[in-house]
């Protein structure tokens, strides 16, 4: 019997405009209109609702983005009466962003993220059920993210907002979504536009070099956080950063439960896999010593460009 292997793009692009569930690994189920897939199976649904153990738990404000590496399997829904209705309103959301071709959405993620919300508010969930709530500053095809005024959420309570601008590695990630337009929109954008425009405008084609642009735009030569999936946190001066975000600190401090243990001897480079997220620390009156001390250490090593620096993780 003979086997003749079919390809399952046709498949993917038969999808966009109808109803599909999209299960995940860890047993969560999404149910909306397929706007957006991509050849990883990024996928971006409109008017999502949440299933958790076959029980509805409401529907979703904003479109969402579900990473690609969380996805069981994506199916058809069967055709519904409301799905004229839900039709209509992803047929005038995809009409808002304007026309893209089929080629174009599967463009190996970079529609979905060109057509992401810079600059809005959005709310990032991992995996861990954390939530960060906050300006959209940057976005790139690996789905890393920067947000300004960050505030995080355990278990749906605020735990208040991080200081500094927070790099979100993408591994972590389950999904993200755009925040309906609040009151706070206003002064938060503001704050978001403030910050874009220190750091100089960005193109889209800018922010989508496969993460390289977020880490350029990273706080390097100043104090950091790097906070890992195990709970512990380093604080030190960011010598150097990759595209893949491993990084290296000077001086750095290690805390467990918000407690200092002591400062590490030496420096430390911290594998990217094992990074939840990086966030750059406000001045402190510390901060002009450990300057020095890095910079020391950089001359030492010898004067490093940027473009060094962005080169796959290998100067680091």
């Amino acid at each position: 019997m003979s086997f003749t292997p079919v390809n399952p793009r046709p498949f993917l692009q038969s999808l966009i405009g109808k109803p599909v569930i999209s299960r995940l690994k860890w047993g969560q189920e999404y149910k909306g209109l397929l706007a957006s897939i991509d050849s990883y199976m990024n996928l971006q649904l409109v008017k999502a609702e949440e299933f958790q153990d076959g029980n509805s738990m409401g529907e979703l404000p904003g479109e969402l983005l579900i990473r690609c590496n969380n996805i069981l399997y994506v199916r058809e829904v069967p055709e519904e009466k409301t799905t004229m209705d839900s039709s209509a309103a992803a047929d005038s959301t995809m009409q808002e962003r304007g026309a893209v071709s089929e080629d174009e959405q599967m463009e190996d993620g970079e529609q979905l993220f060109i057509q992401s919300p810079i600059g809005k508010l959005g709310i990032s969930c991992l995996k861990w059920g954390q939530e960060y709530k906050g300006l959209l500053a940057s976005i790139d095809s690996y789905m890393n993210l920067q947000l300004v005024k960050a505030e995080e959420f355990q278990d749906g309570n605020s735990m208040g907002e991080l200081p500094g601008e927070l790099l979100i590695r993408c591994n972590n990630i389950l999904y993200v979504r755009e925040v309906p337009e609040e009151k706070t929109t206003m002064d938060s954008s503001a704050a978001a536009d403030s910050t874009m425009q220190e750091r100089g405008a960005v193109s889209e084609d800018e922010q989508m070099e496969d993460g390289e642009q977020l880490f350029i735009q990273s706080p390097i030569g100043k104090l950091g956080i790097s906070c890992l999936k195990w709970g512990q946190e380093y604080k030190g001066l960011l010598a150097s950063i990759d595209s893949y975000m491993n990084l290296q600190l000077v001086k750095a401090e290690e805390f467990q439960d918000g407690n200092s243990m002591g400062e590490l001897p030496g420096e430390l480079l911290i594998r990217c896999n094992k990074i939840l997220y990086v966030r750059e620390v406000p001045e402190e009156r510390t901060t002009m010593d450990s300057s020095t001390a890095a910079d020391s250490t950089m001359q030492e090593r010898g004067a490093v460009s940027e473009d060094e620096q962005m080169e796959d993780g290998e100067q680091v």
